[in-house]
């Protein structure tokens, strides 16, 4: 364990070298681009050392990455699944598995994009209630003239509850106005509060009142305090699904972040928070038809 996190703070502080690199070269681009030459020939040599080393320290850092990301699988085989299972009852944890992108498609609050992709699962029983939560990643990849991009939508942590009973009535919860299926419309609650927090969605069949009770309200605008405009709800046959974009990996290392116990345990706690949350939604039966 000391091993390796003396490997990560090795490999951190050459990644910050490089960083410093790409900086220095940046600037010497821009100043010898811009000032007016003094010596031609040496500003014209010293601007394409500046872009030599942008070049070369991106795909240093990028190599830094590739061995933080080995470095990370290696962390969470030794350390982080006995850790998650020893704090999660009756949980399993599976680094290279994830929730399935149809589950994900179904759920309706995260829009897919064209590259998917899901990792550290965890998994389990508690009662009569299943769950599982992984991190998620979504790419969009634009083509154009034989070049391709790729671009991060959506990064974050999604939780999927499945009930012995389904729910009574189809409800979306999400801070944007848009949504893809066109079986969903838009609906306004009674309470201007809870309208103003979310931007509900729902079917014809469905009456949302009789689902969002004023508990269940009161607890997902506490919800919307902590999280703001990165959380989203849906609550669909018999399953409650939850998006939080984090906008990084729950269980990785990275040249950024040092996973240190506090931050896991941070973590740990918060997929605990969700389970107990979806614990007191099957405790209420009034919340299902039965």
């Amino acid at each position: 364990m000391e091993e390796l996190r003396n490997q990560k703070k090795q490999l951190k502080l050459i990644y910050k070298l490089f960083n410093a690199l790409v900086l220095i070269g940046i600037l010497m681009a821009f100043i010898f681009t811009l000032v007016k030459p003094i010596n031609s020939n040496l500003d014209s040599i010293l601007k394409w050392v500046g872009y030599g080393f942008v070049l070369i320290g991106l795909i240093l850092m990028r190599q830094v990455k590739t061995k933080i990301k080995i470095l990370s699988n290696r962390y969470k085989r030794s350390y982080i699944k006995s850790f998650v299972e020893s704090q999660i009852l009756d949980s399993t944890f599976t680094l290279d598995q994830g929730i399935w992108q149809t589950k994900v498609l179904d759920s309706a609050i995260v829009d897919l994009s064209d590259e998917y992709k899901t990792e550290d699962l965890i998994e389990g029983v508690d009662g009569d209630l299943k769950y599982s939560t992984a991190d998620i990643e979504v790419f969009s990849i634009n083509r154009y003239d034989g070049h391709k991009t790729k671009t991060r939508t959506y990064m974050g942590r999604f939780y999927r509850f499945e009930f012995q009973n389904r729910f009574n009535a189809s409800v979306i919860l999400k801070p944007s106005s848009r949504i893809k299926y066109k079986v969903y419309n838009k609906y306004d609650m009674p309470s201007s509060d809870f309208n103003d927090a979310y931007h509900i969605f729902t079917t014809k069949e469905s009456d949302p009142t009789t689902l969002l009770t004023k508990k269940l309200r009161t607890r997902l605008l506490d919800y919307k305090l902590k999280y703001g405009d990165h959380i989203a709800f849906s609550f669909i046959g018999n399953t409650l699904n939850i998006a939080v974009e984090t906008r990084y990996s729950s269980f990785d290392l990275s040249p950024q972040l040092d996973l240190s116990d506090t931050e896991l345990r941070k973590t740990i706690d918060e997929i605990k928070q969700f389970i107990e949350f979806a614990k007191s939604i099957n405790d209420d039966l009034t919340l299902f038809n039965n």
